[in-house]
């Protein structure tokens, strides 16, 4: 009796998850569609690494130089040379999890500093010295395990998608969107109590502070559904095919979309809400004469330095002002 050999089935899109523009030279249906992503999204994390680049040099020689925002656009410069060198050139997971990395740290930042202030309004810098900045270096440093972790323990490109690793990351951005939140929801109140502040400057500072709250939500929402889904996707599966051909509709519109919401949209808005001061003058007011710094840069963001804010927030929650840290100038 013959018996005629079944061939193993073979994936008709042999793509790569998270592939380079190396594909546009393979040949498999929707490869165009996939090539175009790719080139495409090259182009913007390069792009978006060069207003980074840019944004850190004008913080850097500003006169008023904003620590956390240096730190956070030299993470995201990080972040989109990772992205664009892995997605044009080198077809590693290993980079795709190292700017995760990057990502993930500058949500820890800007929650950091938001949250950090919120404490010092609410007079609980003791809580802050002794817990809350130590907490976010152990947080750093867990962060690190992770990344450590990923790195270590990966998988071939068809099941990779589905390595806990990735949850893990969202998870953490959920988490810090959620504390940044409240922080948002602090802040905001605290300024709608003092009324002898610039109602333009307190809508600057508000328009700022919701903006990057808003876009760290959707961001940090729209990854971890996107991770949970590649979670519960039957382990048989590969990730090349969970969402159809590189050429169909429904994959175009949810990886396209997750890519640019998650990794590119949360720093477009910091360039755009985020400025650097790039020189400053002192006057007098007062009948003590005390001194305060006024803005009169060229950004967009004419606003006055804190020192006018801190002082009412202050006294709203009986605090002296020269206990406010003078890095909160830069809020």
């Amino acid at each position: 009796m013959n018996t005629t050999a079944v061939p193993p089935t073979v994936n008709p899109y042999p793509i790569r998850y998270h592939g380079g523009i190396a594909v546009c030279n393979e040949h498999f249906e929707g490869r165009d569609a996939l090539c175009a992503k790719m080139i495409l999204f090259s182009f913007l994390a390069f792009a978006t690494a060069v207003a980074c680049v840019v944004k850190c040099v004008r913080l850097y020689i500003g006169v008023t130089v904003e620590k956390y925002h240096l730190i956070v656009f030299s993470l995201a410069a990080l972040e989109c040379i990772v992205l664009c060198f892995h997605w044009a050139f080198v077809e590693r997971t290993e980079l795709h999890f190292v700017a995760l990395f990057f990502l993930v740290d500058e949500f820890l930042v800007i929650c950091a500093f938001y949250g950090g202030l919120a404490l010092k309004v609410l007079n609980h810098r003791g809580f802050l010295e002794w817990v809350y900045y130590p907490l976010a270096i152990v947080i750093f440093f867990y962060f690190v395990g992770v990344l450590a972790y990923a790195l270590i323990d990966l998988a071939p490109f068809a099941q990779e998608c589905t390595r806990p690793q990735w949850l893990i990351f969202s998870v953490s951005q959920f988490v810090l969107a959620q504390l940044f939140l409240i922080a948002g929801v602090l802040l905001t109140g605290a300024m709608n109590a003092v009324s002898n502040i610039d109602v333009k400057y307190l809508a600057s500072k508000k328009a700022t502070l919701w903006s990057l709250i808003i876009v760290f939500e959707i961001s940090s929402v729209v990854n971890f559904i996107y991770d949970i889904v590649l979670q519960l996707y039957p382990e048989d599966g590969e990730c090349d095919t969970i969402f159809g051909p590189p050429d169909a509709a429904a994959f175009v519109i949810v990886t396209w979309s997750q890519l640019l919401i998650c990794y590119l949209l949360p720093v477009w808005v910091m360039l755009y809400v985020l400025h650097p001061s790039t020189r400053a003058t002192v006057i007098h007011m007062g009948p003590m004469n005390r001194s305060m710094h006024m803005d009169i840069s060229t950004s967009e963001d004419d606003s006055y330095s804190s020192d006018q804010i801190q002082e009412p927030l202050a006294r709203a929650y009986s605090r002296p002002p020269s206990s406010w840290s003078e890095r909160d100038q830069y809020y």
